[in-house]
């Protein structure tokens, strides 16, 4: 039997299964998880050489044109590129054919794309065709979208979300200079797809890809108003976080609500992290966010109310301090953006009211991980509680004192916050091992 009906058989075989007394009321999950766990670990062996193969033949055959490129006539290298492409694309179809093949054929689809992107940059070159050279990734990046479409391939959707964040770069950077919006269209195709397979690869790469264009989109060479982008990002990551809490608790996906929540507490966490920089709020503040950026922000914040007061943390059975104290930290964060925004704070004030709320969001993240025993959350609370502090002493006590001192003092200080940080953190683990 195909491994992916198997699956499928046996969730809807298990609770059954658990109706009838056969198994325990929880065993159902444990079974189905741990199965998907042995298949995936069999599998992933002959799918990884497959894919290093793909990747050095590719690269042969771009080098091998690469070096014989004035040799070879314009029609000659269309008609070998092209051949190839097809002749890999029809050895990938008789591949899936087959159940004991079906791993290579993931890998002959690797090696299709990217030919087929060799083949674009290469014709692109040989004909002198456009001078916009990102449209060569966008049309790459569209290729692996339409075919993981057509056929279900992880290893041709992590290229395409790959291809599709290069894209975005070299927009953001050549020609867009500010936030690159289409991003998010070819984006939210793969992560469709990735969501409706249950890819957790993709998934992953999915959401670091979007990190990666919230970070490219600030530092674009002619946007000027990066201060207020980093506090927009603020109130998207919380309505994302409860978002992600509501597919979760519907168990939507297999894991993807908790994968979303923890990228947006990141999203969040490192919004605030920028925001406690005094550099980036002297020189931003003058500009003034415009009425658009105000009605963007109020927006967000709307809409994270009323998801708060209508999908709030009462229905993750969160202690009553934990939730009192994350609706007093949200409304201090969000007045204090709505400062900066009305242009009502002052520069030093916004610094230390931005610090104070990280250590504080970072401690109130890892009390609610521990609660909800979710390690990453307290992982992710940890991270930043430590760069606070990095930053924290970096931008505040640098200036006091000698630079020699300051590194030594420095050094010392980050080894013995280190040591406690991950000391704590191994307790949070041992004690959530110990408990029955």
């Amino acid at each position: 039997m195909r491994t992916g009906l198997y699956l499928k058989q046996l969730a809807k075989d298990l609770p059954d299964w658990a109706a009838k007394g056969w198994i325990t009321p929880g065993g159902g999950d444990a079974i189905l998880a741990d199965t998907r766990e042995k298949i995936r670990a069999a599998n992933i062996a002959p799918l990884a050489f497959g894919i290093l193969g793909a990747i050095t033949l590719a690269g042969g055959i771009i080098t091998f044109f690469a070096a014989n490129w004035q040799e070879i006539p314009k029609i000659a290298k269309l008609g070998i590129l092209l051949a190839g492409l097809w002749l890999v694309v029809g050895a990938a179809a008789y591949a899936f054919r087959r159940e004991a093949s079906s791993l290579f054929g993931q890998a002959l689809l690797l090696l299709a794309i990217l030919l087929y992107g060799a083949n674009i940059e290469l014709i692109g070159q040989a004909y002198h065709i456009g001078n916009h050279y990102p449209d060569g990734f966008l049309l790459w990046a569209l290729g692996a979208l339409v075919l993981t479409a057509l056929v279900p391939s992880q290893p041709v959707a992590v290229v395409g979300l790959v291809l599709t964040g290069i894209w975005s770069s070299t927009e953001t950077f050549g020609f867009w200079g500010a936030i690159h919006w289409p991003f998010l269209i070819l984006w939210s195709g793969f992560m469709a797809v990735a969501a409706f397979r249950e890819w957790t690869v993709s998934r992953h790469i999915g959401l670091l890809a979007a990190l990666y264009w919230c970070a490219i989109s600030i530092v674009g060479p002619h946007f000027r108003l990066s201060i207020y982008l980093i506090g927009f990002y603020v109130p998207v990551s919380m309505v994302l976080v409860i978002l992600g809490g509501m597919l979760d608790d519907k168990g939507w996906k297999r894991g993807f609500g908790a994968s979303l929540q923890s990228y947006a507490m990141i999203l969040g966490l490192g919004a605030l992290y920028a925001l406690g920089f005094h550099r980036l709020e002297g020189s931003a503040l003058v500009l003034g966010p415009g009425v658009k950026w105000v009605i963007a922000y109020a927006v967000a914040c709307a809409i994270f109310i009323a998801l708060y007061a209508r999908y709030g943390f009462d229905r993750w059975e969160l202690s009553r301090p934990i939730m009192t104290a994350a609706w007093i930290l949200s409304s201090i964060c969000l007045a204090g953006i709505a400062g900066i925004f009305l242009n009502r704070i002052g520069v030093m004030p916004a610094v230390l009211l931005f610090k104070t709320l990280l250590f504080a969001a970072t401690l109130w993240i890892i009390a609610r991980g521990y609660q909800l025993q979710r390690r990453a959350m307290v992982n992710i609370g940890f991270v930043f509680f430590a760069l606070g502090l990095a930053a924290l002493y970096f931008d505040t006590f640098w200036t006091y004192m000698s630079r020699s001192l300051a590194l030594m003092s420095g050094g010392i200080l980050l080894l013995i916050g280190g040591y406690i940080l991950e000391r704590q953190r191994r307790r949070l683990m041992a004690r959530w091992s110990a408990k029955p």
